[in-house]
């Protein structure tokens, strides 16, 4: 079997792909296919991210290393929204409600960009005051604080991803 045909394999149809019959190992893992491939992502962005800071300075990278429980957090409040989304369209779908699983996706989506624009515009108007909260020393917390800003302008998109 080539590797041409364990992709076809992979991506069936919905007509051909029956998750509700047999085995639970197949199933588990055609669903975990898509937050694999999202989860390697983010590491390959956190390591790329790492390196090159690492390579300005020590300080820089110290930056994001404090931000990044900040940044965790809401990519868990964008994790769970897509999830909660992802579940209301697979019930509505399941149930053989087309119209209910289009309106749950698209309500989703809504929710989730107007989430992420009131997020980063808290995140980018209070990050000075949560990285005092946090306890920051004096030289790392502009840079962290420059980081948090641009990542709350860009949370729109972390959420989108996700």
């Amino acid at each position: 079997m080539t590797v041409r045909d364990h992709v076809a394999a992979i991506f069936k149809s919905p007509d051909e792909l029956d998750l509700t019959s047999g085995g639970i190992a197949k199933p588990l893992i055609y669903l975990s296919i898509p937050l694999i491939i999202t989860n390697l992502l983010q590491v390959t962005y956190n390591l790329a991210d790492t390196f090159w800071l690492g390579q300005h300075s020590t300080t820089s990278l110290a930056a994001i290393s404090f931000a990044f429980p900040m940044v965790f957090f809401l990519i868990a409040l964008a994790l769970g929204v897509s999830v909660a989304g992802s579940v209301l369209v697979a019930q509505y779908t399941g149930a053989g409600e087309t119209e209910e699983a289009e309106y749950a996706a698209s309500q989703t989506i809504s929710y989730t960009i107007i989430t992420s624009l009131v997020l980063g515009a808290v995140g980018y108007v209070f990050v000075e005051d949560a990285i005092a909260l946090l306890g920051a020393s004096d030289d790392v917390a502009p840079l962290v604080a420059a980081y948090m800003e641009v990542y709350s302008i860009g949370l729109v998109a972390v959420f989108g991803f996700l």
